[in-house]
C-alpha cells in the first residue's frame, strides 16, 4: 500500500516526460497502469507515446499493446503475435517470391527478378 506522500511523488516524476513509466513502476514496485492511475487520479494528463528514435525501432504489439524493441523481430515476445507492418510484410513476400523464379524459365527468370527488386527498392525508400 502506498502513502499519500509516494503517490505524489509518482505523480510528480509522471509529469516529467523524462521518466519512464516503467522505471517509475519498477522504483515503487507496483504494475505500470498502477503509476498511470495514480497519476491520473491527481490530475495529470494521459501520456502520448514518445516517438520512438530510428535506432531502437521499437513495435507495438497489436494483439497485447506491448512494447518491444527486440531488433529485427517478427512477433511478440509476451504474445507470439505476428508485429510485423504490412509494408514488412509485404517485403517478405517478394523475396520468397524472388526464391520461386529460379523454377521459371530463363528466358523470363532475369525480367521478373528485375522486377522484384525493383518493387522491394520502391519500398525500402518509404
Amino acid at each position: 500500500m502506498l502513502t499519500p506522500e509516494q503517490k505524489q511523488e509518482i505523480y510528480e516524476l509522471y509529469q516529467d516526460k523524462s521518466n519512464r513509466v516503467v522505471d517509475i513502476a519498477k522504483a515503487y514496485k507496483i504494475d505500470r497502469g498502477d503509476v498511470c492511475r495514480i497519476a491520473k487520479s491527481l490530475g495529470a494528463e494521459g501520456r502520448h507515446k514518445r516517438a520512438v528514435s530510428s535506432s531502437t525501432k521499437a513495435k507495438i504489439c497489436p494483439v497485447c499493446r506491448k512494447a518491444t524493441d527486440v531488433k529485427g523481430a517478427k512477433y511478440c515476445p509476451y504474445c507470439g503475435s505476428d508485429i510485423r507492418s504490412k509494408k514488412e510484410l509485404l517485403i517478405d513476400r517478394i523475396v520468397k517470391a524472388m526464391k520461386t523464379t529460379s523454377y521459371l524459365p530463363e528466358s523470363c527468370r532475369d525480367e521478373v527478378q528485375k522486377l522484384f527488386i525493383d518493387i522491394k527498392e520502391e519500398l525500402n525508400k518509404e
